[in-house]
């Protein structure tokens, strides 16, 4: 069998999408390659200069492939972005050298240039592993959108980019956007798990704080297709906004309006009111977003918000509210099964907007002061909160133009041009960079209409750019009386006296576990003490190991609740799978692979222990406040005085 023939096999098991890419490309044309003295093949290619270049060496291909990556250190669980197959020698030498812990990830622009690598080389064991990666073509979206499953094992190990400079030559364009999004996907990918990683527990604090509401208001799944084939209008507060914001008005009852929590007290001082506002933001700063705002205007619009959303701004909110659901709150109230319906999360607050119009079925779906920039050199429209945050400040030496100027000044280093909606440049920072590929990968993957009415900012790429009176002409029906008051279900007071009493018998439940918990977790700490102990001293550990594995068994039985502290100690977790990783790399065997496993999962309980200490902490807050309103249900009362919703049936 052949070399084509034997990864063709291969190709159609494991990416058949792939093989039939490769089984349609022509081949090279004869007059293209040429023998090499060792028995394979290289091919010419032509540039855009009219020459003619190699991909491979005519006398030592194998050579020249070792000589490309002299100088690249092959950690165990690094990830290697190869940009070029060229005739397959350099990734054939790449894939030789890989420990089985390694990710490779090659692109490559010609499918003809791949199929004949295919048949130059043996890449059997490349192509039906697991931790490579490739992307044949033009569609680079796809293999960044495959990458986004592996952020963490990508992000936790270091990252090398090794570059065919053949093939780079032969498809410069397509190579220097491949490159382009790679470093977006590093820069997004890095500031991704930064983010997981310093918010972890700070979004649980902020979850456990909120289970009133969770518990108590409705559900997004009852705004699953509410508004099927209705123009949705995300409206952010970018400087742009400005420019249309009175026009907004016009859309009022006659398309769905989902103002991000920035925008809402600008529009509402226009007499502009949204269907829906939006909440995302962690800090406890964003309860200004609703000072002031009159509980009649509010009662009706509802307040669309993730669960992690801090809670300061969630109690300042008088209108109702809608949370999605929250698999950790879930597993520790696992008995009520609450149903509330997915809200996928979003990098900012807008992404959960368009989120929330997709769900909401609208189309087409549009963003209004959505700039992703600093358009006018600014970085809100006035109005926001951090405009008010500002005032204290200012006097006739500082003032609100020097503020915006500092406040981008102090980014000058991850500051960036892109192209602009009317085709010119402008400057944005790494990070509005990073949430605008996010809005391209979404809308590559959505199946509805997209269109960018901002009339000002960056280009976000699957947008049609319109003017928003074309928008408002085009697509603004007549006015509907559900967009105005939405009217969601409300929770009767006997269901809501239920859900609050079993929410108390569900967490007396977990605590009588999580003691438990805790009990072994002290036993194993013990006993992996002792065996690192004994292995150093070269004595049998196997009895220990099997009451290691006994207390592992009775943990499963707490799967719920692990579910929970394993996310706590999500930096420790990253650690271990670095640590599993490095280890079966390294091929360790005997007493030297015990002590290494014994040391990674000694470190690992201790940091569930942690984890399970403060997941005790946040219950035993909420307990008062469940026992609070469990009580208040009994007697027909509400605390706090808010509208509460729900759909008539369950916490969800």
């Amino acid at each position: 069998m052949s070399y084509l023939e034997e990864n063709l096999r291969i190709l159609k098991k494991t990416r058949p999408k792939l093989a039939r890419l490769v089984e349609e490309a022509p081949p090279l044309p004869a007059d293209r390659l040429a023998p090499t003295k060792t028995g394979g093949v290289t091919a010419l290619v032509d540039l855009p200069d009219g020459k003619r270049l190699l991909l491979a060496s005519k006398y030592q291909p194998e050579e020249e492939a070792k000589r490309l990556l002299e100088g690249y250190e092959m950690g165990p669980t690094s990830t290697y972005f190869v940009l070029g197959m060229g005739m397959g020698y350099h990734v054939a030498e790449l894939q030789r050298r890989r420990k089985p812990e390694t990710r490779l990830v090659v692109l490559e622009a010609d499918p003809s240039i791949f199929r004949t690598a295919l048949a130059n080389c043996d890449f059997a064991g490349m192509l039906s592993s697991e931790q490579v990666h490739i992307l044949v073509g033009d569609r680079i979206a796809e293999l960044f959108a495959e990458l986004r499953n592996f952020v963490f094992e990508i992000f936790s190990s270091p990252i090398v980019v090794v570059p065919h400079r053949p093939s780079i030559a032969a498809a410069r364009d397509f190579y220097r956007r491949a490159h382009h999004d790679l470093t977006e996907f590093v820069q997004g990918g890095s500031l991704t798990v930064k983010t997981a990683l310093i918010l972890s527990r700070a979004s649980f604090h902020n979850r456990f704080a909120n289970i009133v509401p969770y518990l108590s208001s409705v559900g997004v799944r009852v705004l699953y297709g509410r508004h099927r084939g209705l123009p949705g209008i995300v409206v952010s507060a970018g400087p742009s906004l400005y420019r249309n914001i009175d026009r907004l008005k016009d859309l009022e009852g006659r398309a769905v309006l989902f103002a991000v929590s920035t925008a809402l007290k600008p529009l509402l001082a226009r007499g502009i009111r949204p269907t829906y506002s939006v909440l995302l933001d962690f800090h406890d700063v964003s309860r200004r977003y609703f000072d002031r705002i009159d509980p009649a205007v509010a009662a009706k619009i509802p307040l669309v918000c993730d669960s992690k959303a801090a809670p300061a701004a969630v109690a300042a909110y008088d209108g109702p509210l809608v949370i999605g659901d929250d698999t950790f709150l879930d597993a520790v109230f696992k008995e009520l099964q609450i149903q509330k319906g997915p809200l996928p999360p979003g990098s900012t607050v807008a992404h959960t907007a368009f989120h929330l119009a997709h769900i909401c079925g609208c189309d087409p779906v549009v963003f209004v002061g959505q700039d992703l920039a600093y358009s006018y050199h600014v970085t809100h429209v006035p109005g926001t909160a951090i405009f008010n945050q500002w005032l204290p400040e200012l006097n006739r030496f500082q003032t609100l133009d020097m503020k915006e100027w500092e406040n981008i000044v102090r980014l000058k280093g991850a500051l960036v041009k892109v192209k602009s909606v009317d085709g010119k440049e402008l400057y944005t920072d790494e990070q509005m960079l990073s949430y605008r590929k996010d809005f391209e990968l979404l809308i590559s993957l959505g199946d509805r209409t997209y269109i960018d009415a901002t009339e000002g900012g960056a280009y976000i790429e699957g947008t049609q750019v319109m003017p928003l009176s074309e928008v408002i002409e085009r697509y603004a029906g007549p006015v509907r009386p559900e967009l105005l008051d939405p009217g969601l279900p409300r929770l009767a007071p006997e269901d809501r006296r239920e859900i609050f009493k079993g929410a108390l018998e569900a967490l007396e439940l977990r605590t009588k576990e999580m003691d438990e918990m805790s009990r072994l977790y002290r036993d194993a700490i013990d006993i992996l003490g002792r065996i690192e102990n004994r292995i150093e001293r070269g004595e049998r550990v196997n009895k220990m190991i099997r009451k290691v594995h006994d207390i592992r068994t009775r943990c499963r039985e707490f799967g719920h609740i692990y579910h929970v502290i394993s996310n706590l100690a999500i930096a420790d977790n990253i650690h271990r799978q670095v640590e599993d990783r490095r280890i079966r790399s390294e091929k360790l065997t005997g007493r030297e692979k015990q002590r290494e496993q014994t040391r990674r999962d000694l470190e690992y309980v201790r940091a569930l222990s942690r984890g399970l200490d403060y997941l005790k902490e946040l219950a035993l807050e909420i307990r008062p406040e469940i026992e609070r309103e469990a009580g208040d249900a009994a007697e027909g009362t509400v605390s706090e005085g808010r509208p509460e919703a729900g759909d008539g049936r369950a916490p969800g």
